[in-house]
């Protein structure tokens, strides 16, 4: 059994390579950091006795995501987790061109290539694509972020109601964390930060939807809650509110 995992060098990432080893799955983990993904696979296969293969790449360039696809789907591979995403904190006006665009490479169409070149590639396996709860809600001062993050919640499941009906055995499961201690709010520029979920707790759920083959699941039940309420608000006022959570989140 084999298992891809980008974004593995930090955070959920992380716990989703050390669970999947733990069940025997030898792992492809892929990011940016190779000294991150080294130390990683040293621990892995000494601690549970797995093969696992570091492949280091930029997901914001295509050239890059091209060269991860051909080297893991070229063989059989039983699990496919794009976790690879990151926000960039700031009116949305104020962003550099360079930041924005690596955000949408790297959160949209990175994940969306993957996912592509595993279905073209594999007659049956699992697809966990991570969104987050801000796919929900307008984003003020994340506004690209929560965006694409509304994309992947949006395209999974359209891709996986169309696997539903074809001749493939893969299923596609979105996992929308809330907030936790992980390095996205030091890198987004966030000045505090707050947790309703752990890394570990937020991956077991996310594992166990996906191989329980189920459409969409959230790190914790306070944030599934948060998400439903969303559905009876307009979004004037979602965007009001969450701008103002942003500003006493991450503002000085």
């Amino acid at each position: 059994m084999r298992a891809v995992i980008t974004g593995a060098s930090s955070g959920i990432g992380i716990e989703f390579a050390r669970l999947l080893a733990i069940n025997g799955y030898d792992l492809i983990i892929s990011a940016r950091r190779a000294d991150r993904l080294n130390a990683l696979r040293t621990v892995l296969q000494k601690k549970y006795g797995v093969s696992v293969e570091v492949f280091t790449a930029d997901l914001s360039e295509v050239s890059e995501v091209k060269r991860l696809s051909e080297y893991c789907f070229s063989r059989k591979t039983d699990v496919l987790i794009n976790n690879a995403g990151f926000g960039t904190l700031g009116s949305f006006h104020n962003v550099s061109d360079t930041d924005t665009a690596n955000l949408i490479n790297t959160n949209i169409s990175a994940l969306t290539l993957l996912t592509k070149a595993f279905i073209n590639t594999q007659e049956d396996g699992y697809i966990l694509n991570v969104a987050s709860v801000a796919a929900f809600m307008p984003g003020p001062f994340l506004a690209s972020y929560y965006a694409s993050k509304a994309y992947v919640l949006s395209f999974s499941a359209a891709v996986n109601e169309e696997l539903k009906q074809s001749d493939k055995n893969i299923s596609i499961t979105t996992l929308c964390p809330g907030p936790m201690k992980t390095e996205f709010f030091k890198n987004a520029g966030a000045s505090k930060e707050f947790a309703t979920s752990t890394p570990r707790n937020c991956a077991k759920r996310g594992l166990n939807a996906m191989f329980g083959r189920r459409n969409l699941v959230f790190s914790d039940t306070l944030i599934s809650l948060a998400a439903l309420s969303t559905r009876f608000a307009p979004l004037s006022v979602l965007a009001k509110i969450s701008g103002t959570v942003q500003r006493n989140k991450f503002l000085d």
